[in-house]
């Protein structure tokens, strides 16, 4: 049977998305995770069902209703399901068909509308010497450490193990705002301008999409493969602390600074804020603030070295934090006061081609994800076409018995040269073109 359907132990659920939860709730991230041994399908197929009765509001599908958006369930009705798609493939030519095929075309194309959508979709594929698992997943109530932590507990349930991770929590992420975090807006205007300082402006529907304003240029999606040894030596000439995030971001930050019509280039990185803030693992949410650099100098960038740039980031960024995420939430509480149905947010990286964003999906805590002693996961992949190609991803591959991270990110053509430049300048990285073929949706 290729296509297993699993559906809700309990009755019902149902959550009205806040306007936090409504402007991600068009987002569908999407990944591979490639495991080297064999994994007993049918083992598997019920420790799923088990993990999946935890995380039961991913049975949800999304419904519009009065200019509401909510997630729900009901015992027995068709649409109250998660999807498994199951295959057998040989040689793996692309990561894209590892990803689950039958989806909707909304979670590629989004067109504004989610009704109907569901929160997940996964997919089980078995190919020579291993297999891997795809997914996307509605960016509503997830990200990428929500993920891991469900997949960390299919591999609990698969193992029978008998330490237990702690169960799923799932939080209305303005609750997370403190009370003396709070600032009212005195004006639409006002509310308008500060929006504006944290990235986000405020559309009439009406409006074209502004993601064709910044991608005019022809791109190519591609992958920075790192060395690890190579960004360790780095590290440790280093005159003050910097991380192997420090330095992938420097070198996308570089790049893009020798696009020549641009004056100032402006780092933003989306950071997991669970710990941050005093919350654990088992905390359900999309809990990401952007931590941004600010405005730097194009000229001033092109002349610093890759090791004098991450030490730079890590200054400017090392004073931000909770603050951000702060700010951020506390401009979703007043979004339904100052707008209406006729406005929609976008991020201003979709129309401004000076900001650089990165989110870095490497950080979590992947080792216990396996599935019997013989399995051992060997790469978290991103296919680019499935998410907009201004954000760039830091995953990771293992080569040598290594963990080498890599940056998977849509480039310009004419800043390829440029890429390939630096990596061998700096012995950090080479670059591989990334594969197409996505899933058309349905």
């Amino acid at each position: 049977m290729p296509y297993k359907i699993y559906s809700p132990a309990v009755n019902k659920f149902t959550r009205k998305l806040n306007s936090h939860d409504k402007y991600f709730s068009t987002f569908y991230p999407s990944g591979v995770l490639k495991f080297s041994g064999v994994i007993d399908e049918a083992r598997f197929l019920v420790a799923l069902e088990s993990s999946l009765q935890s995380f039961d509001f991913l049975f949800s599908t999304l419904r519009e209703r009065s200019g509401n958006i909510h997630a729900e369930y009901r015992g027995g009705e068709a649409d109250s399901h998660v999807g498994l798609e199951r295959s057998t493939q040989g040689a793996i030519e692309n990561t894209a068909a590892l990803l689950p095929q039958t989806i909707d075309s909304r979670v590629l194309h989004p067109d504004g509308s989610v009704d109907g959508l569901p929160m997940l979709y996964l997919k089980l594929t078995h190919f020579p010497g291993g297999f891997a698992i795809g997914y996307f997943f509605n960016h509503a109530f997830i990200d990428q450490s929500s993920l891991v932590y469900f997949f960390k507990s299919l591999a609990r349930h698969y193992n029978e193990a008998a330490d237990g991770l702690p169960e799923p929590v799932l939080v209305d992420t303005l609750s997370l705002l403190e009370d003396g975090d709070k600032c009212d807006c005195n004006c639409r205007d006002d509310f308008l301008a500060q929006g504006e300082q944290l990235g986000f402006l405020c559309r009439p529907l009406s409006c074209a999409d502004d993601h064709d304003a910044r991608n005019v240029r022809p791109a190519q999606g591609c992958d920075l493969q790192f060395d690890a040894a190579a960004i360790t030596v780095l590290r440790n000439n280093a005159a003050s602390p910097v991380s192997s995030n420090d330095i992938i971001n420097a070198v996308l930050l570089k790049i893009h600074a020798e696009d020549r019509s641009l004056n100032y280039s402006r780092l933003e990185m989306a950071c997991d804020m669970r710990h941050a803030i005093g919350l654990d693992d088992s905390t359900i949410g999309n809990i990401i603030a952007s931590i941004t650099t600010g405005e730097m100098a194009s000229a001033d960038i092109r002349k610093m070295t890759v090791l004098d740039l991450a030490i730079a980031i890590r200054r400017l960024v090392a004073r931000r934090g909770r603050s951000n995420l702060s700010r951020i939430l506390n401009w979703y509480r007043q979004l339904e006061q100052h707008t209406d149905n006729a406005d929609r947010v976008v991020h201003r990286i979709q129309s401004d081609p000076s900001i650089v964003l990165t989110s870095n999906w490497s950080q979590f805590d992947y080792p216990a994800i396996r599935f019997g002693r013989d399995s051992m996961l060997e790469a978290l992949e991103h296919p680019h076409a499935a998410m907009a190609p201004y954000l760039g991803i830091i995953t990771f591959g293992t080569a040598g018995g290594r963990v080498n991270p890599h940056l998977s990110v849509t480039l310009p053509l004419d800043l390829l040269a440029t890429a390939r430049q630096l990596g061998q300048e700096n012995a950090l990285f080479h670059l591989a073109a990334a594969c197409d073929g996505m899933p058309d949706g349905t």
